[in-house]
């Protein structure tokens, strides 16, 4: 999972802000570091040029005939504008009040990216 920042805001890009908490990510391709696949996969969702940060938190998903090992990052905003892929209809750049608003599940998470930015 992907938490991105524009330098000029404490913003996070949401991706379908309107319906549900959808960030940008995917799987990790053979020979990919989880950086390598996370830089690709902004970049065909959304268009963007992104620096990775550090990893801040695992958590794991059980779905059907399979087991998801997801990594949170804390990423920056490097250039471009935002052009979704076929596979997103809407984005927005959140600040915390904004998504704590939402009242998202992942809200204590999106916090501690918000508060490893400002740090």
């Amino acid at each position: 999972m992907l938490f991105l920042f524009k330098p000029d805001a404490a913003r996070r890009l949401s991706i379908a802000p309107d319906l549900e908490e959808d960030l940008p990510g995917g799987c990790v391709e053979a020979g990919e570091s989880w950086q390598e696949a996370l830089v690709r996969e902004v970049r065909e969702e959304t268009g963007l040029e992104i620096e990775v940060g550090e990893p801040f938190d695992a958590w794991t998903l059980r779905a059907p005939g399979r087991r998801i090992l997801g990594v949170d990052f804390v990423c920056r905003w490097r250039s471009g504008d935002v052009r979704l892929s076929h596979e997103h209809e809407s984005f927005a750049w959140l600040t915390l009040e904004e998504v704590e608003a939402k009242g998202w599940e992942a809200e204590p998470v999106y916090r501690k990216a918000f508060e490893l930015v400002e740090a």
